[in-house]
């Protein structure tokens, strides 16, 4: 008993093999062939996955500035970490609120401006070469706190 002729497997030259039937198609990949995943889930779930946990990561960022030891040390978890000295700073002061269109993280907000964002209020620390703008709860307690300390130094 033979196959129907829809089903015959048809040989052509060079590295080429093809089964045409009802339920399937197969073609042997040569060199140089783009191979597409199809419908398996794995590409789609994977890259979804991606997406979800830099979500995660930017909404958990987290800034922190500490004064320690003579220096001024702005951390931007889990990224980012700079210490700034404390001879160095002119003067810190509460400045206008971040927001998305700022960006998130540790940034290069604008010409000899850098950033610590994460949103919501900040304080903004001036130096000899550099402005700061950091993230902060409680914007008018750090700037006091570090224009206490370089008062003391």
């Amino acid at each position: 008993m033979s196959a129907p002729p829809e089903a015959r497997i048809r040989r052509k030259p060079a590295s080429s093999l093809e089964y045409s039937g009802e339920r399937a198609a197969f073609r042997r990949i040569r060199p140089g062939d783009a191979i597409i995943a199809g419908n398996i889930p794995g590409p789609g779930l994977i890259i979804s996955a991606g997406v979800i946990a830099l979500t995660w990561v930017v909404l958990g960022m987290r800034v922190r500035i500490d004064v320690v030891a003579g220096h001024v040390v702005i951390r931007c978890r889990p990224f980012y970490t700079s210490k700034i000295r404390l001879s160095g700073i002119l003067a810190a002061s509460k400045t206008s609120e971040t927001t998305l269109a700022d960006g998130y993280g540790a940034r290069a907000v604008g010409a000899n401006t850098r950033g610590a964002l994460a949103g919501g209020r900040a304080v903004a620390l001036e130096t000899k070469t550099r402005k700061w703008i950091v993230s902060a709860e409680h914007p008018e307690a750090v700037a006091s706190r570090i224009n206490e300390q370089i008062a003391r130094n």
